[in-house]
C-alpha cells in the first residue's frame, strides 16, 4: 500500500482507507470481485 492509501492489484489501483496506510494487507482475488482484508477483517 502506498502513502496515499492505495494498493495495486493485477495493475489497477484501488483506494482504501486510510488507517491502513503502512500496513500489511491480503486480497484474495475473485472473478468478479476484490476484497480487502486488515487481518481477518474486511475493509469496506
Amino acid at each position: 500500500m502506498d502513502r496515499c492509501g492505495q494498493i495495486s492489484v493485477s495493475n489497477n489501483r484501488y483506494s482504501v482507507p486510510v488507517h491502513l496506510i503502512g500496513w500489511q494487507v491480503r486480497v484474495p482475488l475473485h472473478a468478479s470481485e476484490l476484497i480487502v482484508y486488515d487481518g481477518r477483517t474486511e475493509v469496506g
